[in-house]
């Protein structure tokens, strides 16, 4: 995970082919190309933002080609990404939230430490082929590869200042076909430019290994942690983890075993769509938010916000979620124990298998 943030901080920066760094940047910025890249634990995300031009988009599509085919890292681009990094690190390891996340995880996954973001001490052990290798492992070929293409087209109807505008009905009717020509052009040209820039990368490494998916599993011991972090002013914190399906549908084995324990099953609806069940695990989160701010907060008086943070991965059988309670050093076991009883009760009446782990406490020493 380290060395896939790294990497991809380096790429943002680095030399292709056989242009320098200066170059790359200088053609980006003359062609309008920017790049966000977001390193997931499941995938790796490289958005590009290019104009809507013919020029514009093989310019973008003629850099990730040469950045996924011989990118250029060197030691210095190297120690640029470790360095910011670590000014990511610090600032989460210092932090109330950044802090009780960490500890709430390890003992979540105390086999899988890799779900969370790396440690202090996984940065500063990062080396330059580390990067490398995590390069050639999941930029080295296009067998992963997915590439989706967002384009705007503006609309017919529109003037110049954003409202409809009254036109007669052969214009109306003339619209469509105008917005639907301009929509397959530009399809056209963005698969033309996608097979020319795109085509000649390898399909497949030949020494590459068949991907395994990995299978994290959650602890199924439940704890309370207490994490103090010194500050000036009196602060703390409740933080509530459990385990959840997946994208998919499926969790760890810690959750396939409550699953059946509780007899769950998401019925013939999850063959039939594949989505519902990340999106009955979504709404399932909303109420349980609602349902929290509605006790936690306006009945109770024990928090001034709360929410709940919902992961779910695509790439493997395994999600979790953290509720997070911020509130005051004096109240802080009560706010623990509503918060525990609001996500227990939605759980047990919808015979949903989402799983409370462990509970974080955390607050500035004097």
């Amino acid at each position: 995970m380290g060395a896939s943030r790294a990497m991809l901080h380096a790429l943002d920066n680095c030399a292709v082919g056989e242009w320098s760094q200066e170059e790359v940047q200088l053609f980006r910025a003359l062609n309008s190309v920017q790049t966000d890249f977001k390193a997931g634990t499941d995938a790796l995300e490289l958005d590009i933002f290019f104009p809507p031009t013919a020029a514009s988009c093989r310019a973008a599509l003629e850099w990730l080609h040469w950045a996924l085919k011989e990118p250029q890292f060197n030691l210095q681009g190297f120690a640029d990404a470790q360095l910011r990094m670590k000014g990511d690190t610090t600032f989460r390891e210092k932090s109330l939230e950044g802090a009780s996340r960490q500890a709430l995880l390890e003992r979540m996954y105390p086999s899988h430490r890799w779900l969370d973001e790396a440690a202090m001490l996984q940065v500063n052990q990062l080396t330059l082929g580390l990067m490398k290798k995590a390069a050639q492992e999941q930029l080295g070929s296009v067998a992963g590869l997915e590439l989706d293409l967002v384009v705007c087209i503006p609309s017919h109807a529109s003037g110049a200042s954003g409202l409809m505008h009254e036109e007669s009905f052969e214009e109306a009717s003339d619209a469509p076909v105008e917005e639907e020509e301009a929509i397959a052009e530009m399809r056209k040209m963005l698969e033309r430019e996608v097979c020319r820039c795109l085509g000649s990368l390898p399909s497949s490494a030949g020494d590459q290994e068949a991907f395994q998916a990995p299978t994290p599993s959650a602890s199924s011991r439940g704890a309370e942690l207490r994490v103090h972090l010194p500050d000036k002013e009196a602060r703390a914190m409740v933080m509530v983890g459990g385990t959840a399906p997946g994208y998919w549908g499926r969790g760890d084995e810690t959750w396939q075993r409550t699953a059946r324990y509780k007899g769950f099953s998401w019925g013939p609806r999850a063959e039939q769509d594949p989505l519902y069940p990340a999106r009955a695990t979504q709404l399932m989160m909303e109420c349980l938010n609602a349902r929290l701010l509605g006790r936690v907060r306006d009945q109770l008086s024990l928090t001034y916000n709360c929410e709940i943070e919902l992961t779910m991965f695509e790439g493997f059988d395994a999600g979790h979620f953290l509720c997070k309670v911020f509130t005051f050093p004096q109240t802080v076991a009560r706010a623990a124990e509503a918060a525990v009883q609001v996500l227990r009760s939605l759980s047990h009446s919808r015979e949903l298998t989402v799983r409370q782990e462990c509970i974080g406490l955390t607050g500035p020493k004097r």
